[in-house]
């Protein structure tokens, strides 16, 4: 049957409507982070639905991430790139941006702490240091003016008011955590990686050691066979693994040691530990599940 012409005009016009619909550009993202701390960060200072574009997916390690075609157009489009450090996500070097800040560079130098081991891998020449300041709510509360100058800078706009009540957020978390994680005070973990020793150092728990020294280098049977005498030396109470790294490792050393494995997450950003306060809420609890009775 032939189309009437008025209706197959019509018809066009709202396919030629819908085409243009389709080719609308998507608002500029406020701010592109690399990984989900510095999103639940970003999203505590800036309005409630602002855009803040993730670039290393939750269950990708920030230290092996490889950008992708999209993530280099987000970075490119929105206001402000904000990364870490060289020595977690130096890969953005390789990304253009209108701007680019590293949150490193707001943690007070008395507050930074250096790494366990050899983490030299972006050729920067902040790879000595430690980068897991988000550990640590303390160090959070020192960064977050610089964080929320950078996104004012870039065009991003910050309510005061959104910045001193997330800030009083943080320190009401600081002072719960204190009272929670008391009776694991002086007590020692395997950790999977040195990742956790900024929230170890806040709240009196140690290291005994690393299982994987270096990013995706697995550790040898000779280390193995070293981590479990660090074990009985210092009387660890558990092992940890991370969501995302392999279990196997850990599992390994938990079976030949006896010690229990248990699950410590330095990223988040999967349902149960979206917001800062629901990431370390998680690793409090993880810890005293094997907390002495």
């Amino acid at each position: 049957m032939r189309v009437p012409t008025i209706a197959a005009s019509g018809l066009l016009a709202v396919v030629a409507l819908a085409a243009g619909c389709s080719r609308t550009p998507a608002p500029t993202p406020e701010a592109a982070v690399t990984i989900a701390p510095l999103q639940a960060l970003v999203r505590a200072l800036l309005p409630d639905g602002a855009d803040v574009h993730l670039l290393a997916p939750p269950g990708a390690s920030p230290h092996t991430y490889e950008p992708k075609p999209e993530d280099a157009r987000a970075a490119e489009g929105a206001k402000v790139l904000i990364s870490v450090a060289g020595s977690l996500d130096g890969w953005t070097a390789g990304l253009s941006s209108k701007r680019h800040w590293q949150a490193i560079e707001a943690v007070p130098e008395s507050m930074r702490l250096e790494y366990l081991h050899d983490h030299a891998h972006s050729g920067s020449e902040q790879d000595h240091i430690d980068p897991h300041f988000w550990l640590d709510p303390m160090t959070v509360i020192e960064v977050l003016p610089g964080l929320a100058a950078a996104l004012n800078e870039a065009g991003a706009v910050c309510p005061p008011e959104r910045v001193v009540s997330f800030a009083q957020d943080v320190f009401d978390l600081h002072s719960k955590l204190e009272v929670d994680l008391a009776p694991l005070r002086d007590k020692s973990f395997v950790v999977f990686h040195d990742s956790m020793r900024y929230f170890f150092n806040r709240y009196g728990l140690k290291v005994a050691g690393v299982i994987e020294r270096s990013p995706g280098k697995e550790p040898t049977p000779q280390e193995i066979q070293g981590l479990i005498r660090l074990i009985v030396e210092n009387g660890a109470i558990a092992i940890a693994t991370e969501p995302q790294f392999p279990e196997a490792p850990a599992a390994t050393l938990a079976e030949a040691s006896g010690v229990p494995m248990i699950v410590l997450d330095p990223i988040g950003g999967v349902p149960g530990r979206m917001t800062y306060r629901e990431l370390l809420e998680f690793n409090a609890a993880s810890l005293l599940a094997v907390a002495p009775k």
